[in-house]
């Protein structure tokens, strides 16, 4: 990991890094820094700090400020939005191949799980004319029919 990237990461885990002359700090939630994110900061202490002093995040291959997306156009290349990685040749992607197989794994695994059944509201019932000819229409309990089975209903 390149000193932009890990910038990058810890911006994207909530991590924030503050600066005092040469000393380099952080502040984040609990449980979010952990020891390898820790010496990754010490063994980078100098480019971390050259970093935030610019303001601008440089690209990890050239050192040319990256732009309002993170993207070097000169490059070609971009960090991705979910970690921080350097994605080489893929300016115009969001996000890099292991953190989309993450994404798509969790997706997976949310509708594998079996759905909850859905409660019926009890402020709604069966609309009794759609009911004799077939359909299904829930209307609320103040209605005695539904705006298709009444057309005089608006008076």
């Amino acid at each position: 990991m390149t000193p932009t990237e890990l910038v990058a990461h810890t911006r994207r885990r909530g991590v924030e890094l503050l600066t005092a002359a040469d000393r380099l700090g952080y502040r984040a939630p609990v449980g979010v820094v952990d020891a390898t994110l820790v010496s990754a900061l010490t063994m980078y202490k100098p480019q971390i700090l050259a970093i935030l002093a610019s303001g601008r995040l440089p690209c990890p291959r050239c050192t040319r400020p990256l732009d309002a997306f993170q993207c070097c156009w000169a490059c070609p290349g971009r960090l991705c939005q979910a970690c921080g990685a350097w994605m080489a040749q893929r300016a115009y992607a969001t996000t890099c191949e292991p953190c989309l197989t993450a994404r798509f794994a969790r997706l997976d695994a949310e509708r594998a799980q079996p759905r909850a059944i859905q409660e019926p509201d009890v402020r709604l019932h069966p609309c009794p004319a759609c009911t004799v000819r077939g359909r299904m229409k829930l209307i609320p309990r103040l209605w005695a029919a539904c705006a298709v089975c009444d057309p005089g209903w608006r008076g």
